[in-house]
């Protein structure tokens, strides 16, 4: 071998164990280790890196690492996967086979249900043909003056209940409105003569309303009575209109 094939092997040796020597440094850092201050100047320059340079290669190789690790375990999440589809597919066969025998069950009970509806929608319709046939004139007389009473009755009902609820808001209102004056109203703001005297007029006013409310209740419950013996009255007469 010639001079220069001997330099130049030995120039190619050491570039390989200065490469091989900075390849250990990159992992050993990666993988956590710490080494001397020394060690890693004396790489970083035989190697011809700065600490940028190194710093990136580190990063590349711990992302590397991620990567194989991720790839090692492609087997076992392909083996996972194979087991869940297995599974979806036999769950899958088993519900099929339920939902065939449930619309072999269902179907002719559903179509007696859409008879029956039918029937019943039917029997409705002759219900109101037979009262508006009704051939006794004082019957359907009794009838519709009956079903004006409790009109009349149900107007009066639902006005009563409306104001009950709307006193019974105002009340609360104002009541909460005396609360928070006597908890929270500075005296630099108003004096304590005229706050007390709001308070007063705000829960004299929430037992006004209370007693408009509970007035209108009171008048409700023989009113609500009526109303039932009405409708229970109403529902004979009609009965008695479905004779032929």
């Amino acid at each position: 071998m010639s001079f220069w094939q001997l330099v130049t092997e030995k120039i190619n040796h050491g570039e390989a164990v200065r490469r091989n020597e900075y390849r250990e440094l990159v992992r050993a850092i990666g993988d956590g280790d710490e080494p001397s201050e020394e060690r890693v100047v004396r790489v970083l320059a035989d190697a011809g890196k700065t600490v940028e340079a190194c710093q990136a290669d580190v990063a590349i190789y711990q992302a590397r690492i991620g990567q194989r690790q991720l790839l090692d375990s492609l087997p076992k999440l392909q083996a996972e996967k194979k087991q869940l589809e297995a599974t979806i597919a036999s769950e899958r066969e088993k519900f099929d086979a339920a939902r065939k025998e449930y619309d072999k069950a269902a179907w002719p009970r559903s179509q007696r249900l859409t008879e029956l509806h039918a029937s019943i929608t039917e029997a409705d319709r002759v219900r109101l043909e037979l009262q508006k046939t009704c051939p006794d004139a004082e019957l359907v007389k009794l009838h519709a003056d009956t079903a004006r009473k409790i009109g009349k009755l149900r107007d009066v009902a639902n006005r009563l209940d409306s104001s009950a609820k709307e006193n019974r808001g105002k009340a609360n209102g104002r009541r909460s409105d005396a609360n928070c004056l006597s908890r929270s109203t500075p005296s630099n703001i108003l004096p304590s003569g005229e706050t007390e005297e709001r308070v007063k007029l705000a829960r004299n006013e929430a037992d006004q309303h209370d007693a408009a409310a509970a007035a209108s209740e009171k008048e409700l419950v023989p009113l609500r009575q009526q109303l039932a013996e009405l409708e229970k009255q109403l529902e004979r007469i009609g009965a008695d209109m479905l004779e032929p």
